[in-house]
Formats: structure tokens, C-alpha cells, sequence
């Protein structure tokens, strides 16, 4: 997987490929880690490797499965609310009982191609299904080796 994530208002860019991952380094995600001023210097606009156990606790944090926990279990109760187009894409739109929304492709493959929590302060969009390439590690001149920054 790759992409972003913003948090805290900063963005934080990672590839997760191969049972690797790998982290942008930022100003921002350095000041968020307390780094020395200089470090950004060394590293910035590259790539961190995390290690294996980082890059598996990062890769289950982020899989589809605990993105969407919140729809899976036992099934809310959910009605039809209409149509609406997502990108283009004609969708049936089916609300929770708590007002989340997730809008269901009605051309092709049934996918969710929206979901939004009952605030819409949350959601995400699904454009790519099935047509996305995995993702390629960074170039080897863009990883850093936290080992020999010392």
C-alpha cells in the first residue's frame, strides 16, 4: 500500500511494499518525533525504513480490514437514501441508523465507492478498486539508514 495520511494537520507519506515500510521524512514528522534541528538537514524529502516489526504494525493499522472495522460485525441497520454519483460512477447511497452513509456502485461490480460517518467529520473514498499497481519501493538513493546517521 501506499499514501498518505495526515494527522495533527501534517501529512506523513508512506510505502508499505515487500514486508517493508517506508516513511517521508518532514520537517513536520521530525518536530512531531522531538529530532534535532539538524537532522532535517540530513534527511528530509527521503525515505525512513521502519523496521519488520514496525513496518507489520503499520501495514495492520492501515489494511482496509481496520479502516473499515466500524462496518464490519454484526450488521447495522441500514435503509436506501437515494442515488448519487461518486466520481462519475452512478451509486445507490445506504444510511446507518446512526446517519453514516456508504454509497454503493450501481454499474459493474457492487464496491462501496464512499463511506461517511453520521457527522461527516470521517470518510473515505474508493476510486481504484482492482486497477491499482502494488506499490514500488523507493529508490535505494532516496532510503535513509538511521544506523549511519550517528
Amino acid at each position: 500500500m501506499s499514501g498518505t495520511i495526515t494527522e495533527r494537520g501534517f501529512p506523513l507519506r508512506i510505502i508499505v511494499t515487500g514486508g517493508r515500510a517506508y516513511v517521508r521524512a518532514t520537517a513536520a514528522f521530525l518536530r512531531e518525533l522531538h529530532a534535532p534541528a539538524g537532522v532535517c538537514g540530513l534527511i528530509c524529502g527521503r525515505y525512513v525504513e521502519l523496521s519488520a516489526a514496525r513496518a507489520r504494525q503499520l501495514a495492520q493499522g492501515l489494511s482496509l480490514a481496520s479502516l473499515t472495522r466500524s462496518l464490519t460485525g454484526p450488521a447495522p441497520a441500514i435503509s436506501r437514501a437515494g442515488t448519487t454519483t461518486v466520481d462519475g460512477r452512478p451509486a445507490d447511497v445506504l444510511r446507518t441508523a446512526s446517519g453514516g452513509t456508504i454509497d454503493v456502485a450501481t454499474v459493474g461490480r457492487a464496491y462501496p465507492l464512499a463511506v461517511a460517518s453520521a457527522d461527516h467529520h470521517g470518510a473515505l473514498t474508493f476510486r481504484q478498486w482492482d486497477r491499482v499497481p502494488a506499490p514500488a519501493a523507493p529508490p535505494k538513493s532516496q532510503i535513509v539508514n538511521l544506523g549511519n546517521l550517528g
